[in-house]
């Protein structure tokens, strides 16, 4: 499998059906999914998932078809293995190519142990060496004070507060859009 990003710690290459159980189980999390539009409910809907998803395009520089790509997130360990721990979402939007949209999702046992930062430092820099994008945006739950933090602390700033923004799992939620300017 083609690796799309790598640090120290981490690779960030395609998700396949390989992944399917270690997607599901974090992907099925209340706790971690809290805040998030997709929690597939059954393991069929996970695999439907990562059937219909996009191939990330290698180098990242050829980027340039709008809609969602997903990347798993896999931690090192001995002899040249991976765990999945997460995944990794890059949105091109249909009508501004200038604008890529992130999301991040951790496994709860890795949460707080700055593999959020260290994803998100690495893709950060490959977005802005792509030569459309300008902006990056996150969109965030209020009350999910671990990623406000995150993104303050990569230099995002509050862009727009949506009170009663759209409905999640039947509770009506705010959004907070935050975003990052190319230097």
């Amino acid at each position: 499998m083609v690796i799309a990003l790598e640090t120290d710690r981490l690779l960030l290459n395609e998700l396949s059906l390989s992944d399917l159980e270690d997607f599901f189980l974090y992907r099925n999390d209340p706790v971690v999914t809290r805040y998030q539009g997709f929690r597939p409910e059954k393991l069929e809907e996970a695999k439907q998932f990562i059937e219909k998803l996009k191939p990330f395009p290698f180098p990242f520089e050829t980027l340039v078809l709008p809609g969602w790509y997903q990347l798993g997130i896999r931690l090192k360990i001995e002899n040249g293995l991976s765990v999945l721990i997460g995944d990794l979402g890059v949105h091109l939007f249909d009508d501004d190519s200038t604008t890529v949209e992130l999301g991040i999702t951790l496994t709860s046992k890795f949460q707080g142990k700055g593999i959020a930062t260290e994803v998100m430092n690495a893709i950060i820099d490959i977005c802005f060496q792509h030569p459309t994008i300008e902006r990056i945006v996150c969109s965030t739950d209020p009350r999910n004070e671990a990623c406000c933090s995150l993104l303050r602390k990569l230099g995002f700033e509050l862009f727009k507060f949506e009170k009663d923004a759209f409905v999640l799992r039947e509770e009506i939620v705010d959004d907070m859009i935050f975003h990052l300017h190319k230097a």
